[in-house]
C-alpha cells in the first residue's frame, strides 16, 4: 500500500471519529434538553408564537351627591407599531396620518418609529383617544405591525368646574405609569384604580411569514387572570352648586382682579362641603403647561388674617366666658380711635355707645378690642383652638394648611389679644373658618367638614366636638349676624323672603403702607335654620374707583350671587333641578381591552 493510500485512509478514520463524536455530542445534548430543559422549551416556543393579551382595570368613578359623574372614563382606541416590521417609516406614517385626518402628525410618527425601530423596540404607541370609527378604517388599511388597542381615558364632563379638587389622571409614555395627579384622584388613587388582570384568550399567534393571525377561542383558561375594576367615590359635591360657585368668582375677578379667591358652600349641619372653587385655575385643554398657582385648593392651602369674619365667634366665646351678656351696652369712644397699650384701634365712624349685639352690626374693632380684652389672654387662645385654628382639619387632599395661632407665652397682654378679637395676628383656612361658624349657627358641635360620603375611605371621625355655648348664646350672635345683612347699608346679599345672616371682612395686608386687603364674606341662609353657609374670600382686590376693596363690596357681592342662585335648588326637588351628565361608562370589566391586530 502506498504512502498515499495510506494517508488518505488515515483522514477518513480521523474524520469518522469527529462525526461519531460529534454525532454523540448532539445525542447527549438533545436527552439533557428532553429530560432537564423541556419546560423552558416550551416557554420560549410559546412567547415566539404568542402575546398575552393584558386586561386594563375600568378606573373609578367619581360622583357628585345626587349621583352625577364628575370624574368618569370612555374607551379609546390606543395606535401602536412594531418598528421592526416597518420597512418605510415615511409611507407609514404618512398613511397613518390621512386615515386619521392629522396630516401635520406625519413627521412625528416618521420620526417615533425610526427611533423605536434603531433601539431595537418592537412596541411604540403613536396615538391615543381614537375614535372607534376611525380605528375601523385604519384597520382596514392593512398597514404592517400596526396593533390597535383599546384602552381607558379619564373624562371630566362638567369640563373645569372643581377641578383643583378632582386633580387629573394621565401621564406620558406607558400607559401603566399613568396615575391620579393632585387632588382626589391621587389621594384616592389605589382605590380609584383597581387591579389590572391578563388572559390567554383571544391570543396573538405570529406565523412563520411574520403575519399575525387572531385565534377566536380560549387556549388557556386556567392562565386567565380578570381585571378587577377601581371603586367608585361619592363626594359630597353639588355640581350644579359648584357651577354656581364657579360662575361667582368670575364675576368676581372681572370685577376686582384680585391675585387669588376662592368660594365654598358647606350644609352646616352635616359639615358636607357642597362646592369648593379657587382662582387661579386652568383649562383641562391647557394641561400641563399650567403652573403651581392654579393646581392648589385654595379654600384649604391659603391661610390669611380673617379680620372682622371672626368677631362672631369671639363675641359667642365672650358670652360662653360670662364676660359680657346680652343687652349690655359698650363705650366705643367718640373719636373712633382708642388704644390698648401698644395695640390702636380704629373704627371706619365714631359709635359711641353700642349694645352687644351691634358691635357686630357696625362691625366695631374698638367694641370688640375691649370684649377680647375683657376675656383675657388665656381664655382667647383656649377657644381659637376649640374653633380648630392652628390644626389642619385632616381632608383627602394634599397641601392643607393648619394656619397660625401663636403659643400662648408669644401673646403679649393687649396687644395679641386685642388684635386676635379683631381677626389679626391669627390666620386660618376658608374651611377651618367655615366649620367654626357652622357650629356657631347650628347646635354648637364643632364637625369635621366632609368631602366623601363613602363610609369606607370617609376621613370623618365620630359625631364632632361639643363646643361649650348653650342655645341663647348661639341664638343671639345668630340674630345678630342676621341684622348686619338686614340693617346694613349694602343690600348685595339680601334675598326677599329668605333672611340672610353673615359678616364681612376687610383685614390689611403687611406692610400696611402697600394698602394691599384680603376682602371676605362668611353668610348663611336663612337665619332661622340655616341650610347653606357660603365664605367668599379676596386676596389683593382693586376697585375701579380706586377706593379701598371692602369684603361688603368685593365678597359680599359674590356670596349674594351664589345664594340667589343656590336658593330655587335647595327649595325644589334636586333630581328635578339637575340635568343627566350624559357620559358613557363601560361596565363589562372582562371585556375592558379588545386587540385588533392587522393581518
Amino acid at each position: 500500500m502506498s504512502r498515499h493510500t495510506k494517508g488518505m485512509e488515515h483522514r477518513l478514520q480521523v474524520a469518522f471519529a469527529v462525526l461519531v463524536v460529534g454525532l454523540l455530542v448532539l445525542l447527549v445534548r438533545t436527552g439533557y434538553m428532553q429530560v432537564f430543559g423541556a419546560e423552558n422549551i416550551a416557554l420560549r416556543a410559546h412567547d415566539q408564537h404568542f402575546d398575552l393579551v393584558e386586561l386594563d382595570a375600568t378606573r373609578g368613578r367619581v360622583f357628585d351627591r345626587n349621583g352625577r359623574i364628575l370624574a368618569g372614563s370612555y374607551y379609546g382606541i390606543t395606535v401602536a407599531v412594531d418598528p421592526q416590521r416597518v420597512e418605510d417609516a415615511d409611507l407609514f406614517a404618512t398613511r397613518l396620518a390621512l386615515v386619521i385626518g392629522d396630516v401635520d402628525a406625519a413627521p412625528g410618527f416618521a420620526k417615533r418609529i425610526r427611533s423605536r425601530k434603531a433601539a431595537g423596540s418592537r412596541y411604540a404607541v403613536l396615538h391615543r383617544g381614537l375614535d372607534r370609527d376611525v380605528a375601523e378604517r385604519l384597520a382596514a388599511a392593512r398597514l404592517a405591525g400596526l396593533d390597535l388597542r383599546e384602552e381607558a381615558r379619564r373624562v371630566y364632563p362638567h369640563q373645569n368646574a372643581a377641578i383643583q379638587l378632582l386633580g387629573l389622571f394621565g401621564g406620558a409614555g406607558d400607559p401603566k405609569q399613568r396615575a391620579g395627579l393632585g387632588g382626589l384622584e391621587a389621594h384616592f388613587d389605589s382605590r380609584l384604580r383597581g387591579l389590572d388582570g391578563s388572559r390567554d384568550a383571544l391570543m396573538l399567534l405570529r406565523r412563520s411569514d411574520g403575519r399575525v393571525k387572531r385565534e377566536e377561542h380560549l387556549l388557556y383558561p386556567e392562565r386567565c387572570r380578570p381585571a378587577r375594576g377601581g371603586l367608585d367615590l361619592h363626594t359630597t359635591i353639588d355640581v350644579t352648586l359648584q357651577q354656581i360657585a364657579e360662575e361667582a368668582l368670575d364675576e368676581m375677578h372681572e370685577r376686582h382682579s384680585p391675585k387669588r379667591s376662592c368660594a365654598v358652600a358647606m350644609d352646616p349641619r352635616t359639615g358636607e362641603i357642597l362646592a369648593i372653587a379657587s382662582r387661579p385655575t386652568f383649562k383641562l385643554a391647557d394641561w400641563p403647561r399650567v403652573d403651581r398657582e392654579s393646581l392648589k385648593v385654595q379654600a384649604i392651602e391659603w391661610c390669611y388674617e380673617p379680620g372682622s369674619t371672626i368677631k362672631p365667634l369671639i363675641l359667642a366665646a365672650a358670652l360662653s366666658e360670662g364676660v359680657v351678656r346680652p343687652g349690655q351696652q359698650i363705650d366705643c369712644g367718640t373719636s373712633g380711635r382708642h388704644r390698648f397699650g401698644r395695640r390702636l384701634l380704629q373704627d371706619t365712624h365714631p359709635n359711641g355707645v353700642l349694645e352687644l349685639a351691634d358691635l357686630l352690626v357696625k362691625s366695631s374693632n374698638i367694641g370688640m378690642g375691649q370684649v377680647a380684652q375683657a376675656m383675657g389672654s388665656a381664655r382667647l387662645h383656649r377657644w381659637l383652638r376649640a374653633y380648630g385654628f392652628g390644626s389642619r382639619i385632616g381632608l383627602p387632599l394634599s397641601g392643607e394648611s393648619a394656619g397660625v395661632v401663636l403659643k400662648l407665652e408669644r401673646w403679649k397682654t393687649n396687644y395679641e389679644d386685642v388684635s386676635a378679637g379683631i381677626g389679626y395676628g391669627v390666620a386660618v383656612t376658608p374651611v377651618q373658618l367655615l366649620s367654626a361658624y357652622a357650629a356657631v349657627i347650628t347646635d354648637g358641635v364643632l364637625r369635621k367638614p366632609r368631602l366623601i360620603r363613602d363610609a369606607d375611605c370617609s376621613t370623618d371621625h365620630g359625631p364632632g366636638r361639643p363646643l361649650d355655648l348653650s342655645r341663647v348664646e348661639r341664638d343671639f350672635v345668630r340674630r345678630a349676624m342676621g341684622r348686619v345683612v338686614a340693617e346694613g347699608t349694602d343690600t348685595l346679599a339680601r334675598i326677599p323672603d329668605w333672611p340672610v345672616g353673615g359678616k364681612t371682612g376687610t383685614s390689611k395686608k403687611y406692610p400696611l403702607h402697600l394698602k394691599r386687603y384680603v376682602a371676605s364674606f362668611v353668610g348663611f341662609a336663612p337665619v332661622e335654620d340655616p341650610q347653606i353657609l357660603v365664605l367668599v374670600a379676596a386676596d389683593e382686590p382693586t376697585r375701579k374707583d380706586g377706593g379701598i376693596p371692602y369684603g361688603r363690596v368685593v365678597a359680599m357681592r359674590a356670596a349674594g350671587r351664589f345664594l340667589r342662585r343656590a336658593r330655587p335648588l335647595l327649595e325644589s326637588k334636586h333630581e328635578e333641578a339637575l340635568s343627566r351628565s350624559g357620559v358613557r361608562h363601560v361596565t363589562n370589566h372582562a371585556e375592558l381591552v379588545r386587540v385588533a391586530a392587522v393581518k
